[in-house]
């Protein structure tokens, strides 16, 4: 009877949210033994990818600020909420629930528009902070996260640095 409760509130869900603003949301088993994930279906074009790097890049210069979403002030999964959001999406401000969406991508097929987790230390396989890709070429991954010395900015997940901490990639759309 409780999967039959769950499985006709999530159908319930997916088919209410037919709007124009798409949402991902985590919901929760209430036996606490599984997490269910909704994925939207969320339109497949290029544009949207434009828009939400488009979006992200608007805050490049943003100094950190732990939990911050705005021009004041923002975190990785902040800035990533934050693009999404201006482009009708709408996201967990957790990185660790972000990385819990989409199409997992391993490092080698990332494309822009794709998010990319991290780890604090090689070999993890705890995520604490998240990127956006924004550019793909020969032996460069570019990607937007904010930093807590930098800010928010542009680095190359292929440097010596952010490789070796390198969880997943995800794709949303």
């Amino acid at each position: 009877m409780r999967y039959f409760v769950i499985s006709s509130a999530l159908l319930l869900i997916l088919y209410s949210c037919k709007s124009s603003k798409s949402t991902y949301t985590i919901l929760k088993d209430p036996s606490g033994n599984k997490s269910l994930t909704k994925a939207l279906t969320v339109p497949a074009s290029g544009k949207k990818v434009e828009d939400v790097i488009h979006s992200a890049k608007k805050y490049l210069g943003t100094p950190y600020k732990f939990s911050g979403m705005d021009r004041n002030g923002m975190d990785c999964s902040g800035l990533i909420c934050q693009a999404f959001s201006d482009v009708g999406v709408k996201l967990p401000h957790q990185s660790g629930e972000q990385s819990k969406l989409g199409q997992s991508v391993s490092l080698n097929n990332l494309k822009p528009g794709d998010l990319i987790f991290l780890g604090a230390t090689k070999g993890s396989d705890k995520v604490t902070h998240v990127g956006l890709v924004v550019k793909v070429e020969t032996g460069k991954i570019i990607f937007i996260h904010a930093s807590t010395k930098k800010g928010v900015i542009e680095e190359n997940l292929l440097e010596k640095w952010y490789q070796p901490l390198f969880i997943k990639g995800s794709r949303l759309f």
